[in-house]
C-alpha cells in the first residue's frame, strides 16, 4: 500500500509542480529588483526609472516615458502612482519575476503523552522510562522554494519542499539504580519467547532501553493572488490556495536485557518495536502579509490551514534473536505477536509563521521567521499499545487520535532572476 500511495502522491506533486508552482512564503515580489529605500509597490509591472535598465540589462539614463506608457498596464499604473518610466529602445522589462530560496530549519517537537514502560517492583507507583525521557529536543533540516510572480496579473505560484533530517533519541534505566527490581509494566507473562515466558527477559532485568526515531517531509504547491498594492508604506496582502503533502513517521522500541546493558540483539534480549507512518494529502487555504519598514527591512506573516486525508500504516512486533514471541493463553493462544494494519482517516493541519526580511541588493534578500505547525488525527506509536498483550486483535485497530506540534526557526536567502 505504501508504494501505491507514494506513486499517487508523486503524481499529485508533478501535477502541482507543473501547473501550480508555489507562492513564496511571506514574500513581496514587487520589492525584488529595486534598490533599498524605494518602495516599488507603486509599480505593478516592474522596477521604476533607470533601475529598469540596471536590473534587467537595458540601457540606463533614457528620457521620457513613451516605451512604458503605451499599454494600459504600464500607463495606468504609472499615472496612479506618479511614476515616470524612461524611454528605451528595448522593450519593457518582463513583468514576471522568478525567485529561488534555500535555507536552514531548526524545529522542536512538543512533549508526547506520558507513557511509562518500567517500574520498581514491587511498587508500581515508582514508574520509569517514560517516553518523554526520549523526547525529541530538536532537529535540523532545510527548505527550498521556487516561486514566480507576475506583477501585471498579480498572480504568484510556488513550489516548496522541506524536511527534517532523521532524528533519534534514547533513554535507559538500570536495575542497579532502583531500590527493588526493574520490571516491565506490560504483562509479558502472557507471552512465550525462547522456550520460556517472556517476563523472564523483561522482569528483574539488568537494563531497559527506550529508543524513538522521527522523520518529517513536506511538499507544497500553492497559488496566490496579491489583494493589495504596497504603495507608499502600506502592506502587501496576498491570498493562498494549494495542495500539500506532509509525511510524518515515528518509530519506538522498548528493549530489555536481563544480564547486561549492552544491547547487541542477543537471544536473551527482548524487543517491542512499533512503526507508524502518516501521509497527509489535501488542500489548504491561507494568506501572507508583507509590511515594509525603514530602509531595507520588512515584516512578514503567513497563515495556512487545511483538511487532509491521512493514509496511515502501523506495524508492531515483540521479538528478539530467537524469533517472534507467541501468546500462551486466551482466544489468540499460539498466535505470533506481530501485527500490521493500515487505514485512511481525516486529519487537520495548520501553520503560522512570523518573521522579517532584509533586502541588501536588488536581487538578494535574507529572510528569517519563527513558525508553528500543528497536526491532528495522526497515528503515533504509544497510541497503538494495548494494555493486555494478549489482545493483538485490539492492536490491529489502528488508532489515529494523536497530535503533533512542531515549532522553531528558519533562516534563508532568496535571489530573484
Amino acid at each position: 500500500m505504501t508504494r501505491a500511495w507514494l506513486a499517487a502522491a508523486t503524481a499529485v506533486v508533478w501535477f502541482c509542480g507543473t501547473n501550480l508552482p508555489l507562492l513564496a512564503q511571506g514574500a513581496s515580489w514587487e520589492s525584488y529588483c529595486a534598490p533599498c529605500g524605494v518602495n516599488p509597490g507603486c509599480s505593478t509591472c516592474g522596477p521604476t526609472g533607470a533601475d529598469a535598465g540596471a536590473a534587467y540589462g537595458y540601457g540606463a539614463g533614457c528620457a521620457g516615458d513613451s516605451a512604458y506608457s503605451g499599454g494600459s498596464c504600464y500607463g495606468s499604473d504609472a499615472a496612479a502612482c506618479g511614476v515616470a518610466y524612461p524611454s528605451c529602445a528595448a522593450p519593457a522589462p518582463p513583468s514576471a519575476v522568478w525567485s529561488f530560496s534555500l535555507g536552514a530549519l531548526y524545529l522542536q517537537r512538543d512533549h508526547g503523552n506520558n507513557y511509562a514502560f518500567s517500574y520498581d517492583d514491587p511498587n508500581e507507583d515508582l514508574q520509569y522510562l517514560n517516553q518523554r525521557d526520549a523526547d525529541f529536543s530538536g532537529g535540523m533540516g532545510f527548505e527550498t522554494r521556487l516561486a514566480r510572480y507576475d506583477a501585471c496579473t498579480k498572480h504568484g505560484l510556488e513550489l516548496v519542499y522541506w524536511q527534517l533530517l532523521p532524528t533519534d533519541e534514547e533513554a535507559m534505566v538500570l536495575g542497579s539504580s532502583l531500590a527493588g527490581n526493574l520490571s516491565a509494566i506490560l504483562n509479558y507473562d502472557q507471552l512465550d519467547y525462547s522456550g520460556a515466558t517472556a517476563d523472564n527477559f523483561t522482569n528483574n532485568a539488568f537494563a531497559h532501553r527506550l529508543r524513538r526515531e522521527m522523520d518529517v517531509y513536506n511538499v507544497e504547491a500553492n497559488h496566490g493572488i496579491v489583494l493589495t498594492d504596497a504603495c507608499g508604506s502600506g502592506a502587501t496582502v496576498a491570498s493562498l490556495v494549494g495542495f500539500r503533502l506532509f509525511r510524518f513517521d515515528e518509530r519506538l522500541q522498548f528493549a530489555s536485557d536481563p544480564n547486561d546493558s549492552m544491547f547487541t540483539y542477543e537471544t536473551d534480549e527482548l524487543y517491542y518495536d512499533i512503526d507508524t507512518q502518516n501521509l497527509l494529502v489535501g488542500c489548504q487555504l491561507g494568506g501572507s502579509v508583507n509590511r515594509p519598514m525603514t530602509g531595507c527591512f520588512s515584516l512578514t506573516a503567513v497563515a495556512k490551514a487545511g483538511v487532509f486525508g491521512n493514509f496511515c500504516e502501523s506495524s508492531s512486533r515483540i521479538s528478539g534473536a530467537a524469533g517472534t514471541a507467541t501468546i500462551n493463553n486466551g482466544p489468540n493462544n499460539g498466535a505470533s505477536w506481530m501485527v500490521s494494519n493500515d487505514k485512511v482517516d481525516v486529519a487537520m493541519m495548520a501553520e503560522m509563521a512570523l518573521g522579517f526580511a532584509y533586502q541588501p541588493t536588488r536581487r538578494w534578500r535574507l529572510t528569517a521567521d519563527y513558525r508553528v505547525i500543528g497536526v491532528s488525527g495522526v497515528a503515533l506509536p504509544t497510541n497503538q499499545i494495548y494494555h493486555d498483550l494478549r489482545g493483538i486483535n485490539d492492536v490491529a485497530l489502528l488508532q489515529t487520535n494523536g497530535h503533533v506540534i512542531l515549532h522553531g526557526a528558519y533562516l534563508g536567502m532568496e535571489r530573484c532572476f
